[in-house]
C-alpha cells in the first residue's frame, strides 16, 4: 500500500511552525520539512491537500512569509467558483512582503527570485499547467525587476 500525501510530509516533517496571516483571518500551522521530498527543487513550499510546508532549507526568518504566499494562492485568490484568479501569485508575492524582517528584505528579494527561476524550469520540464507557469515567471519577472533596480 503507498503512502498518502499526509504521511509522506508527516514522515519527512522536522519542525513546525505558525504564521497569522492576516489576509484570511486566521492563524495557519505549517510543516517544515526534510529536503528529502522526492523530484523537489532546492527550496520549496506547497499547499498539499490543505497542508502548507515549507523545506527546512528556507532560512528560518523567511518560513512565514512563504507559507503566508501558499495560503493567500490557495484561499483568498479564487474566484466564486474556486478557481485560482489570474495574477494570484503575483498578488501573493506582494502580500507576503509584509512578513519579511525589513532589515533582510534585499536578501529575501535575491532568495524569492532563485526559488522563482527554479521553480518556471521545474514547472516547465514537469509539464505543468501552463497558466501556472505563466503566474511563476509574472512573479520570478516581479522579483528579477526588484533585484536588478538594487545594483
Amino acid at each position: 500500500m503507498s503512502e498518502t500525501f499526509e504521511q509522506i510530509l508527516q514522515r519527512l516533517t522536522i519542525a513546525t511552525g505558525q504564521v497569522e496571516v492576516r489576509e484570511v483571518g486566521r492563524v495557519v500551522d505549517y510543516r517544515v520539512i526534510d529536503a528529502a521530498l522526492p523530484r523537489a527543487p532546492r527550496w520549496f513550499t506547497g499547499y498539499g491537500e490543505g497542508h502548507p510546508f515549507v523545506s527546512a532549507e528556507v532560512p528560518e526568518d523567511f518560513r512565514n512569509a512563504w507559507v503566508a504566499h501558499e495560503v493567500l494562492c490557495f484561499e483568498a485568490y479564487r474566484d466564486a467558483q474556486g478557481n485560482q484568479k489570474p495574477g494570484h501569485c503575483a498578488n501573493a508575492l506582494a502580500a507576503e512582503m509584509a512578513y519579511v524582517p525589513d532589515a533582510r528584505i534585499e536578501e529575501y528579494h535575491r532568495l524569492r527570485r532563485d526559488f522563482f527561476r527554479g521553480m518556471a524550469r521545474f514547472a516547465e520540464l514537469g509539464g505543468y499547467d501552463p497558466a501556472f507557469i505563466s503566474e511563476i515567471r509574472g512573479s520570478r519577472d516581479i522579483l528579477e525587476t526588484l533585484v536588478r533596480g538594487r545594483r
